[in-house]
């Protein structure tokens, strides 16, 4: 069977943008294709200040994941994983050696930083590609597919001659994060109670239609929640630490929650260069009823368990049951 070029899942989703858009009353999506001058191509578009940011690394099918890390330099004879591989990697490195041997924080703000860095990643960093069994788009943030796919074993690291201090202690804190499909309205009032299930994986309609949540200290007695994507002034912090100024090669969507910007960046510069004109067209900040101040996280509130009659019924294509009560928790 022939490989699905990612070129085409880049044009199929952003047909499938066009589409599904249509319905809520939004421009359908911009199509930058990053050559010349992407001030001249955003025209006179203006982004409101509510939208949120995402980063689509495109792969034809979830096999495909894996040449993040698996490709060989034959010439030289040495490993080559991507450079956005490498730099989170470097991430988790960070973090590893913000810890002492015996668990303790011996460095808070190398860690904190390292640990915004991961958060952001996975709020709107992920990957896209088509499922083959399901013949739909499936999304997974980047270090979810990464640790799922083995990248970040100990023996994978050893082939790609990467480091990371307290590998364990690392993925540990990258564990803690887990995504959740909730099943209360995203207009819901914060201090309301909310339902969620645990989900691997994001539909894009999950995105549409802010279901889709990601869930932070998701050991813990309180964990917390924030909506996926991140705010403008994030999503620019996320991208500049991301890049580095540097240039290199990817295959990316960058993607705004109303879908008027769609833009496939194939080097990093071209992702600067777009961000550097975007900034111009936001908005001034305004109120938003569905999000908290700058993608401020929100507690998950677990209230006494609804008689069967009235609780909520998760939907069977989510794959995950309804978070209970934890004992002792109000």
């Amino acid at each position: 069977m022939a490989r699905l070029a990612e070129s085409s899942v880049v044009i199929a989703f952003r047909d499938w943008q066009w589409l599904n858009r249509t319905a809520d009353a939004t421009v359908p999506p911009l199509m930058i294709v990053m050559e010349g001058n992407p001030e001249s191509m955003l025209g006179d578009l203006q982004i409101s200040a509510g939208e949120r940011f995402f980063l689509f690394e495109v792969k034809s099918t979830e096999d495909t994941i894996c040449e993040e890390w698996n490709k060989w330099d034959y010439k030289k004879q040495i490993p080559k994983p991507k450079v956005l591989f490498t730099k989170h990697c470097q991430i988790l490195d960070d973090l590893g050696k913000s810890y002492s041997a015996n668990g303790t924080v011996k460095n808070a703000a190398t860690l904190e930083e390292a640990l915004n860095f991961i958060n952001f990643s996975i709020a709107c960093h992920h990957f896209l590609y088509w499922n083959e069994v399901t013949s739909h788009f499936q999304i997974e943030p980047y270090y979810f597919g990464c640790e799922r796919k083995n990248g970040l074993s100990t023996a994978q690291l050893k082939k790609c001659q990467i480091a990371i201090n307290k590998l364990s202690f690392a993925l540990n804190e990258l564990d803690t994060n887990e995504l959740g499909a909730s099943l209360s309205p995203p207009s819901q009032d914060d201090s309301l109670p909310i339902y969620y299930t645990s989900i691997r994986f994001i539909q894009p309609e999950m995105l549409n239609d802010r279901s889709a949540r990601l869930i932070t200290e998701a050991n813990s007695k309180n964990p917390l929640w924030q909506f996926l994507g991140l705010p403008f002034e994030e999503f620019d912090s996320y991208v500049q630490q991301l890049c580095g100024g540097t240039s290199y090669k990817t295959n990316c969507v960058l993607l705004s929650s109303s879908g008027k910007i769609f833009a496939h960046i194939v080097d990093t510069i071209d992702l600067l260069t777009l961000i550097k004109a975007i900034r111009p067209r936001m908005l001034p900040d305004a109120p938003d009823p569905n999000s908290s101040p700058s993608g401020a996280k929100k507690h998950i509130h677990r209230a006494t368990r609804r008689p069967q009659a009235d609780k909520p019924k998760p939907d069977p294509s989510l794959n995950g049951k309804p978070k209970q009560k934890s004992s002792g928790l109000s």
